[in-house]
């Protein structure tokens, strides 16, 4: 029996010979993420294994470990940086099986949960109780709970709510690259009495540990939500309205700026429906969508109060109630018409692609500038423009550009490589970061992680990663390089 026929022998022992594979057929399906790459790349694991509890992650950690195999948690496989492939092969081990809700406290607020459920199952299971999660990615079909975690993941409703997992997590179970089984922080909202390490695993990206349960902050669903869209002829002034909205006390749900390209291309389904086209103003820059939620008559008065900042700030209120139902059908609900909607079926030509970045809110006019002037430059069409959600009653903007890509054609692989990476160069002389919500992987970025970071963080980060892993087996070659 050679070394490989008795690692997979033993890995059948833990979980079931029905929940491991070495057959190419099924290990292809975890060669690639979302991430840009050439269409003939893939980064094929040796095995996956799909455990169901805890205990059976551990026993193959353990195994891994001992035997110095790389361990790649996976979970939806919708990541945007590569963060998920095996690009040293080893074990990939799926994390859906661990899709069992733990508690639902309804008086405490709060949900434990296995992390291999997906983040709208998660929803599901607690609007039976009228409690939700708004964490609330466009991905939460297939996303996971975990993957949301290990990616700090932005979502819709950040303003209200928070943009970022600090905001939801309390407590957390980890199994540690020795095999450990671990769990830190608790049900209670606060705590100061020793290092908030269950934090430490927020934006970890597989590479400190196998986050298996999560308690979670959850909320009540609000009983009314009121949307609008506001048309802005500069970022400048749709920022500014947005800070004064929340300098004035309102309690906003989200704020969502957009570019004037981004906004098009979230209301093509408005021409498909209605045969007419939505023609923006010429001066048109940007769009706000703006949600207030809770009961119905706060919700309506703070909505009022709003579109007086908006209108002080030259703002315009889009009339077409169909255009902003739909763009909240597509960005929140995701309820396509099947067939119909021109954003899924862009996919099947080209790659959609782009970077997280977030700068001071000052400097976002300064880089979407530069995002059109870099468009010219490596004659690139936008797929969806610019994002901006804020986060947690202030502007700590996730600002989002994006191309479509042909991954078929090496050459403009690399021209989107490179405009990705000069892009995110000028993030960092603005003062910003290469990464909001999405991490770093084996992304085009993670080379610059020396340019943002000091030597001694850089050094403190590896020594760090050291210390729990020293075998290097979680995730190897992701975040910081080997």
């Amino acid at each position: 029996m050679n070394e490989h026929t008795k690692i997979l022998e033993n890995l059948k022992s833990i979980v079931g010979s029905e929940n491991v594979s070495c057959d190419k057929v099924d290990l292809f399906a975890y060669s690639r993420d979302w991430s840009l790459m050439d269409a003939s790349t893939i980064y094929m694991p040796d095995i996956v294994v799909r455990p169901k509890k805890t205990a059976e992650i551990a026993e193959v950690v353990r195994l891994a470990n001992k035997e110095r195999i790389p361990v790649i948690p996976w979970g939806g496989g919708t990541g945007l940086s590569g963060g998920a492939v095996a690009i040293k092969g080893g074990i990939i081990i799926d994390m859906k099986g661990l899709n069992e809700i733990i508690e639902i406290d309804e008086e405490n607020l709060t949900v434990t949960t296995q992390t291999g459920i997906t983040v709208q199952k998660l929803n599901e299971a607690l609007k039976n109780h009228q409690l939700w999660w708004p964490h609330d990615p466009e991905s939460k079909f297939a996303s996971t709970v975990g993957a949301a975690i290990a990616c700090d993941n932005a979502g819709t409703f950040g303003t209200k709510y928070g943009g970022s997992l600090v905001d939801y997590l309390l407590g957390i179970e980890v199994v540690l690259p020795t095999g450990e089984i671990v769990k830190f922080g608790s049900k209670a909202p606060h705590s100061v009495s020793g290092y908030p390490l269950h934090w430490l695993f927020i934006g970890s990206e597989g590479t400190l540990g196998v986050i298996t349960e999560a308690t979670l902050r959850v909320y009540r669903l609000p009983q009314h939500r009121c949307v609008d869209i506001i048309i802005f002829d500069s970022f400048k002034s749709a920022i500014s309205a947005g800070l004064k909205i929340i300098e004035a006390g309102l309690d906003p749900e989200s704020i969502h700026i957009m570019a004037k390209e981004g906004f098009i291309y979230y209301t093509k389904l408005y021409e498909v429906k209605f045969n007419k086209a939505f023609k923006p103003p010429e001066k048109m820059e940007a769009a706000m969508a703006i949600s207030f939620a809770g009961l119905k008559d706060v919700a309506e008065f703070q909505r009022s109060v709003a579109s007086k900042i908006f209108l002080e700030a030259g703002g315009m209120v889009v009339e077409e109630r169909e255009l902003v139902d739909i763009f909240w059908t597509e960005k929140h609900t995701l309820s396509y018409d099947a067939g119909r909607n021109p954003w899924p079926l862009s996919q099947t030509k080209y790659k959609y692609t782009g970077i997280d970045l977030c700068v001071p809110t000052g400097k976002v006019p300064l880089i979407y500038e530069k995002y059109k002037r870099l468009l010219k430059k490596y004659n690139f069409k936008p797929a969806t423009g610019c994002f901006m959600y804020s986060k947690r009653l202030k502007f700590a903007p996730n600002c989002i550009f994006t191309i479509n890509v042909n991954d078929e054609d090496p050459e403009e692989v690399e021209r989107a490589k490179k405009f990705i990476h000069e892009i995110a160069k000028h993030s960092i002389k603005c003062g910003g970061t290469i990464s909001s919500s999405r991490g770093v992987g084996i992304a085009v970025t993670r080379s610059l992680m020396p340019v943002e970071h000091t030597h001694e963080a850089l050094e403190l980060m590896k020594k760090l990663k050291q210390m729990l892993d020293p075998n290097n087996i979680m995730n190897p070659g992701k975040k910081l390089a080997d």
